[in-house]
């Protein structure tokens, strides 16, 4: 490589141009908010809410599993900065990915001008289309995609330093120093980064003079490379100790579901073969990305004999490919094909496999190699001499750009909350039994029970037995008042082994129906197993328990578990009422005073504890204007029957029956509330008759 590398890198003015184009078609996602994985990655896990980053560093990359076999504390690390500096603000979270994307793109840009600086219009035109291929919208809009880019800017910038090493004698040193801190960097973010190592050995085994990277001295550019090689492999060494420490194994990835992934349930030969031809569709998203999806499980693509065949066919095209490189002496075309694969192999399945069968964030880093062949072959299409121009060339290339710019600031907003992001899925992989399942679930926070039960039922036909289908099925016969239908879904969700960890939710669903349904020992042993995998600070299943020992009339017993719980949850007022509820049940009615009282003084305008407090006051005897004043303002608060029944009750027994009609009667004259008055005068005449 020429001394005079830097003299190559792209001027200020077409760095600013394509760091804008880079930037403005994902600008919607500024105002997207959290979605899908940010809820256990950023927003509760413990590592990004700590007061130092220490914790990223010891942790695993999913918070408490080591099973999935992910230590990424870098990723981890910037997530923590950005909650320490902006607090849970997803636009901060947001910005950060889109800042991280248009560094990335670049570096693309700069790497590119070094390696062909006679040909500014493939450099340019391969940057321009990474910078707006609507394929990286998952990662770059994605929050928890910005492994992703932080993997792709520490693989990326090593390269970069690797050729300021070549090109610049005199500080070669510290270039290289750079390139392996950046290399770190980026095995730190994502273990993919570690697929640059592999165009480095692709430039030992071939040469520089095959591969990009000049001929005007040979040999010392082999003696730079094999120094990045050896320099390199020290943070591909310490990755691996710390990995060994935190996860206690270098792969650790003990168990993916097949409906994550259909591969991990066929031999190798089918999963290599089915893998190769399933980037086909990679390809095809590269080319027309219209349809776009974040999740591609079962059954929106498994294991089929056109998918084996499309493999072969794949395989052929590379090593043909790889051939006409060679055959040609196409540079161009060794070190894009040579980036693609190099980057790509580790998340292909096609060495082993891994959590899922495909993902478009998959692509990000690959994309590169990938780019520089399409705009490659585009640049030998047999166009006119007219069409053959610089300007004509823009002036053809413009409108895709423009229509692919368009496509991802279209599907930015895909990752607005989970409904949309489900929404979206479901729609571009209506297979997916996993995609709709997950859109049932959002449906059920939403609270459209009717429209979540539907979407469930279509998950559960898609996917037969699939445990999050059953569970959404279940919650949303659950959610709908149809409690004992919901139970054989729920049953199978809950016990459906080997994931108890995501099987919590319908333990606890299956839970709380039996309590529903009266079924008070049923539901103590499911809440106990629900007890027994969830994580310690969930007070959820302590909460279900100690109902269920209620509606067995075990009081004291109850009382200590309400107790367990809201030591979890002490700000919570439910828990703190239902535990002064079971303690007045257990006969400890001075704790039980003490705790309503302090629960009406710290919330002074919530009708429930107004409402609770008071009809123990009423029934206990206890203070009873006090009971009369909580009451009414309990009914100011919120006029509903059981506001108004206690009311009543405390009239009735501090005032006398007297006191009860002229209220009811005072009601009745101001017009409202007419079924109420008449339940109301109902119950005084019962009243009457008694007395």
């Amino acid at each position: 490589m020429p001394a005079t590398v830097g003299s190559r890198i792209p001027p200020g003015r077409l760095l600013l141009l394509v760091a804008l184009v880079a930037f403005l078609p994902h600008l919607p996602a500024l105002f997207c908010g959290f979605a899908f994985d940010d809820a256990e990655l950023i927003r509760n896990n413990p590592a990004v809410l700590a007061s130092s980053p220490e914790l990223a560093w010891s942790s695993p990359y999913w918070p408490g599993r080591e099973v999935a076999g992910l230590y990424r504390p870098w990723t981890t690390a910037s997530y923590w900065l950005d909650r320490t500096l902006f607090g849970l603000n997803p636009a901060a979270f947001h910005l950060t990915n889109l800042l991280l994307h248009v560094a990335v793109t670049l570096v693309v840009l700069t790497i590119l001008g070094l390696l062909l600086p006679t040909r500014r219009g493939l450099t340019l035109g391969t940057a321009l289309l990474f910078a707006v291929h609507p394929i990286h919208t998952e990662a770059v809009v994605g929050i928890v995609g910005r492994a992703e880019l932080w993997a792709a800017l520490g693989a990326l910038g090593a390269y970069l330093a690797l050729l300021l090493a070549l090109g610049q004698t005199a500080r070669r040193a510290l270039w290289l120093s750079l390139s392996t801190i950046a290399f770190a960097i980026g095995l730190l973010s994502k273990e993919s980064a570690i697929g640059i190592f592999g165009l480095l050995l692709l430039h030992l085994v071939l040469g520089p003079t095959r591969t990009l990277l000049g001929a005007e001295d040979v040999a010392g550019t082999r003696r730079t490379l094999q120094r990045a090689l050896a320099l390199w492999s020290i943070p591909i060494g310490l990755s691996f100790l710390l990995r060994l420490r935190v996860i206690g194994s270098l792969f650790g990835l003990t168990h993916v579901n097949g409906m994550d992934n259909i591969l991990t349930e066929v031999g190798a030969f089918d999963r290599i073969v089915t893998a190769l031809g399933l980037q086909w569709l990679v390809v095809w998203r590269y080319l027309v990305p219209v349809t776009l999806s974040a999740d591609y499980s079962f059954q929106q693509l498994t294991v089929t004999a056109g998918w084996k065949a499309g493999g072969a066919a794949f395989a052929a095209l590379v090593a043909l490919l790889a051939w006409i490189g060679l055959r040609r002496g196409d540079r161009v075309v060794v070190w894009g094909g040579g980036l693609a694969v190099a980057t790509g192999l580790l998340t292909s399945n096609l060495p082993m496999a891994i959590g899922t069968i495909m993902g478009e964030r998959l692509a990000y880093l690959p994309s590169v190699g990938s780019f520089l062949l399409l705009v490659h072959a585009a640049t030998h299409l047999p166009l006119p001499a007219a069409l053959r121009t610089p300007r004509a060339a823009w002036s053809l290339a413009a409108a895709p750009l423009l229509l692919l710019s368009a496509r991802t600031a279209i599907r930015c907003p895909d990752w607005n909350d989970d409904l949309s992001l489900f929404r979206a899925t479901a729609e571009a992989s209506p297979r997916s039994g996993k995609a709709r399942a997950n859109h049932a679930v959002a449906l059920i926070r939403a609270e459209r029970y009717p429209e979540a039960l539907e979407e469930a039922l279509a998950a559960a036909r898609t996917a037969p037995n699939y445990p999050a289908a059953e569970g959404a099925v279940g919650t949303a016969l659950f959610r709908l008042g149809r409690a004992r239908e919901a139970l054989p879904h729920l049953r199978r969700a809950a016990f459906n082994p080997p994931v108890a960890r995501k099987n919590l939710e319908a333990l606890l669903e299956l839970g709380n129906a039996q309590v529903s349904l009266s079924a008070g020992a049923a539901a103590e042993s499911v809440f106990a197993v629900a007890l027994a995998v969830a994580p310690g600070s969930d007070s959820r299943p302590w909460i279900g328990r100690a109902s269920s020992l209620a509606l067995q009339s075990r009081w004291p017993e109850s009382s200590a578990t309400w107790n367990r719980a809201v030591r979890l949850a002490p700000t919570d007022p439910a828990v703190r009422r239902q535990w002064a509820y079971a303690l007045w049940q257990a006969g400890r009615i001075d704790s039980s005073e003490a705790i309503y009282l302090r629960l009406s003084g710290e919330a002074p305008a919530d009708p429930d504890v107004l409402n609770d407090t008071a009809w123990f006051l009423a029934h206990t005897g206890r203070q009873p204007s006090l009971a009369v004043h909580l009451a009414r303002r309990a009914f100011r608060a919120r006029p509903d029957p059981n506001t108004a029944d206690t009311l009543l009750e405390t009239l009735l027994q501090s005032a006398g029956p007297e006191t009860a009609r002229a209220w009811v009667d005072s009601l009745r004259a101001s017009g409202g509330h007419p079924a109420l008055i008449e339940a109301l005068a109902a119950r005084l005449a019962a009243e009457a008759g008694r007395r």
